[in-house]
Parts: structure tokens; C-alpha cells; sequence
């Protein structure tokens, strides 16, 4: 189940870089057109919502194993 896990949050995060950079060139399109983007707002949110809840989903799987590697290098023995 960890191993899927790994993979969902890669291509997850592959996404998220996708929409963003999506999102980053038609605004960049917008405004050369001098245009109004329909749902900026709603766009931006879901972005920011969902790169949130996927930075807390690597980090709770992170956090066991940047916990042990600080704890291999500083802890006292």
C-alpha cells in the first residue's frame, strides 16, 4: 500500500506542476490580450487547496524518514 501511495503523490505532484504552469501562461496570454480570465478565482483556489493538501500527504509520508536520518546524524547515542 506504501508504494502506491508514493506513486499517487509523484503524479499528483506532476499535476499540480502541470496546472500551474497552465495556469501561469494563460494568464501571461490574458494579459498580453488584455483579456478577463473566467474563474481566476476559483482557479488559483483549487490550485492552492489541492498543491496543500498534497504537500501534507508527502509530508506526513516523509516525516518517519527525515525524522530517523536527523536522528542518525545528531541524536545522542
Amino acid at each position: 500500500m506504501a508504494r502506491l501511495t508514493w506513486i499517487f503523490s509523484g503524479l499528483a505532484t506532476a499535476l499540480l506542476v502541470l496546472g500551474w504552469r497552465l495556469y501561469a501562461t494563460e494568464t501571461k496570454r490574458c494579459q498580453q490580450a488584455q483579456c478577463r480570465m473566467p474563474g481566476r478565482a476559483l482557479t488559483v483556489s483549487t490550485l492552492a487547496a489541492a498543491s496543500l493538501i498534497v504537500g501534507a500527504v508527502a509530508l506526513v509520508h516523509l516525516w518517519p524518514a527525515l525524522n530517523q536520518f536527523a536522528c542518525s546524524v545528531s541524536c545522542p547515542r
